[in-house]
């Protein structure tokens, strides 16, 4: 079950102390228990305006992160974004993701049931590389059948019919 935090109306969202805090001690243990560095971690949430120095404020709960950068927390370590949302301290953001979110791939549910993401996450990362690049890759094959399909200007009949 995804960690909440509270739920409460927008005017009265916790303060950024409580929220740097919370969101700090979740960074520092996915950081340590995937043996993440700092520099690591910039590496892996590739935005131009974070840099180590911003990851560390973060794991010592000096700051309390942005949307944007809870989002990019959570592609970068793999983990639901809705959870580190509500981890951040933005819960009306995850509730609005868990509504249009798809169904989860019964894969990583699978990983994650195992509650051991140092030893699944790695797992868990591949799969996703390899489901990205599978689309990608059929993505690709489809604008070329597409292409090659559809008749050119000068023609009237697909370019395949006429080879």
């Amino acid at each position: 079950m995804p960690e909440r935090a509270d739920d409460t109306a927008p005017g009265k969202r916790e303060s950024a102390d409580v929220r740097a805090q919370r969101f700090g001690a979740y960074l520092r243990h996915q950081m340590q228990e995937r043996g993440i560095s700092n520099s690591d971690m910039v590496k892996g949430i590739n935005h131009p305006t974070y840099d180590s120095a911003a990851v560390s404020n973060w794991t010592k709960g000096r700051q309390a992160p942005s949307e944007l950068a809870a989002w990019l927390f959570a592609d970068a370590l793999g983990d639901d974004p809705a959870r580190v949302l509500r981890i951040a301290g933005f819960p009306e953001i995850a509730a609005q993701i868990e509504k249009i979110a798809p169904e989860r791939d019964p894969v990583l549910d699978i990983l994650d049931s195992l509650d051991m993401p140092g030893l699944t996450a790695p797992i868990a990362a591949e799969y996703q590389r390899a489901l990205r690049a599978a689309r990608r890759a059929a993505q690709l094959e489809i604008a070329e059948l597409r292409r090659t399909l559809q008749p050119s200007q000068d023609e009237e009949t697909p370019r395949s019919a006429a080879q």
